[in-house]
């Protein structure tokens, strides 16, 4: 119970009690009666498991300390070098215990980070034989991608070289296949990439390679591999790398290695139609960390032309919560291309993905790539948006593919349910997205797609002369305060929103649309100077002499992108 003790409840005190003939016995020493812990040269093999222990704990107190003069921004180079000398005569015989402690680990990436030449060579020479338990360790793997940073390419051949016959075993673990990622993308030549293929190539089959011996150096991809070591190894080949994508399936950290998606994307060109299905299935399910890469973006690509409906649903709701990032990525576009254009359930792309994109607009329009998915369905497969080369899947058939509808279709049910939600998002930041160089074709082909509809558009061209009025306006008074600024630059603006009324004009090719825009631009004819606005002007003042257009069909052909 809590309060003041009861006055009546005292402390017991007692005294000790000393005799006369008693000698006082001399006060023991702070170490005295402990075993002292010797910093001489003893084997760890004779302390007991307690002292080392207390010996690694001291020892890496100590080199923390040292860490703290030695990570220094403002340090003399001599002095750092020493410090350097200390860290690695303190763990001399050792250092794989310090690269693998939370601690100390931090130390020896200083060390190697700062260290000399000759330094990082004892290094790496001493963790050459551990170099397998490093990368698989949750901090030691920390060590060998310092090491691939700042050491030579002799020294990081020696780990490569320790690799070898180990590298199946490192990508299964989530830490070493971090390691061989970095390797593989940052670090390695053509030559080093090779290795590293031809030992996922053969896997557990050694001797194939044993046995080839310098004949694979020029070998540089699966279907030349399978070329070289004949048929009998053929079938077994692929089927060892399918059982490992297979087991690397069940850890979706494990798939986002960029030689994981070159090996799966040359195993899938060379597996028979049966094999491909039951591969795809099993990687669909991974498409949202697979898809940062050309190779993985395409394996992707493929995995979606084979599955049903269900895996397509599933693959789209995992990319919804990265839906900014994926549309913004170089080839991650490329895969939400790849759901719209085969996908027949349109509900749900307007639902799962669509709405995410038009909620986000000002971010993914005014984008080299999140623009796409939305120009897709306004001008589908357009060379002047889509590379041949780059989006050539838009145009392959559907033979092979679980699609039941014909493209178009998809494409009119999509617009038709995005279309007042898209043009609410337009209107509301249209002059934001006139003068933008990548989103200013988003309005321009939303208009057209109206006008094709063979709907009044009257509404949008004033809209859009209104935004060019203003920034005409805003170069005028520009002119005459010779402000050059950045924000003076975007709010004077007027390449894009003339493009788009010279296009508008030409395409719908209409007396009533000539006379609109020619009518309220004619008193800005002394402030033109772009390019574009002299080839605006030029075709309202042709129409004015001959009182209609006809300079040949439209030219919607001469947008371009820059």
């Amino acid at each position: 119970m809590g309060g003041p003790r009861p006055r009546n409840v005292q402390k017991k005190i007692t005294k000790k009690v000393t005799h006369k003939n008693s000698q006082k016995q001399p006060k023991k020493k702070p170490n005295q009666g402990k075993k002292q812990i010797s910093k001489e040269t003893k084997p760890l093999k004779d302390i007991s498991v307690s002292d080392q222990r207390k010996w690694k704990a001291l020892k890496a107190k100590e080199s923390k300390k040292i860490w703290e003069t030695l990570r220094r921004r403002k340090l003399d180079p001599t002095e750092r070098q020493s410090q350097v000398e200390k860290v690695l005569n303190l763990w001399k015989g050792n250092l794989k215990k310090a690269c693998l402690r939370p601690d100390t680990c931090r130390v020896i990436q200083s060390v190697i980070k700062y260290g000399s030449e000759q330094q990082r060579a004892f290094l790496v020479t001493s963790l050459l034989g551990d170099v397998i338990e490093l990368a698989k360790d949750r901090y030691g793997h920390f060590i060998l991608l310092k090491i691939f940073r700042y050491c030579t390419k002799e020294q990081i051949d020696e780990v490569v070289s320790a690799f070898r016959g180990q590298l199946v075993s490192l990508m299964k673990n989530s830490y070493s296949s971090d390691v061989v990622d970095f390797l593989y993308q940052a670090v390695a030549n053509t030559q080093q990439k090779r290795i590293l293929l031809h030992e996922m190539y053969c896997g557990n089959e050694r001797r194939i390679i044993a046995s080839l011996g310098d004949s694979l150096k020029d070998v540089s991809c699966l279907k030349s591999f399978l070329a070289k070591i004949g048929i009998e190894f053929r079938e077994s080949i692929l089927n060892s790398i399918v059982s490992l994508l297979e087991s690397l399936c069940n850890n979706s950290k494990l798939m986002r290695s960029a030689l994981i998606h070159r090996l799966t994307k040359e195993c899938f060109d060379e597996l028979n139609e049966k094999m491909r299905k039951t591969l795809a299935s099993s990687l669909i399910s991974h498409g949202a960390v697979m898809l940062h890469t050309r190779e993985g973006s395409q394996v992707v690509i493929e995995c979606i032309k084979l599955a049903d409906a269900k895996e397509k649903k599933q693959l789209a709701k995992s990319l919804k919560a990265d839906i900014v990032k994926v549309s913004m990525d170089e080839y991650g576009h490329r895969v939400l291309l790849a759901l719209i254009n085969y996908t027949d359930d349109t509900a749900m792309l307007e639902n799962v993905l669509f709405r995410d994109i038009i909620r986000n607009a000002t971010i993914l329009f005014c984008n080299k790539y999140g623009r796409l998915p939305i120009l897709h369905l306004l001008s589908p497969c357009s060379k002047r948006y889509f590379n041949p080369c780059a989006y050539s899947f838009l145009t392959d058939s559907n033979e092979n593919t679980l699609v039941k509808k014909d493209f178009e279709t998809r494409r009119i049910e999509l617009l038709s349910l995005i279309r007042h939600s898209l043009e609410d998002v337009l209107q509301k930041h249209l002059h934001y997205f006139v003068c933008n160089a990548f989103s200013y074709v988003i309005v321009l082909e939303f208009v057209l797609h109206i006008f094709r509809n063979d709907e009044n558009i009257l509404n949008w061209l004033e809209a859009i002369e209104n935004v060019y009025c203003v920034q005409l306006e805003n170069k005028l008074q520009g002119s005459d305060s010779n402000i050059k600024s950045d924000a003076d630059v975007s709010s004077t603006e007027t390449r894009f929103p003339a493009r788009i009324l010279r296009i508008i004009c030409k395409t719908v090719d209409s007396n009533e649309v000539y006379q609109l825009v020619s009518d309220r631009l004619g008193k800005y004819k002394d402030i033109v100077q772009d390019v574009e606005e002299r080839r605006l002007a030029s075709v309202l003042e042709s129409f004015s002499q001959s009182g209609t257009q006809r300079e040949g069909p439209n030219e919607e052909k001469e947008l371009s992108l820059e």
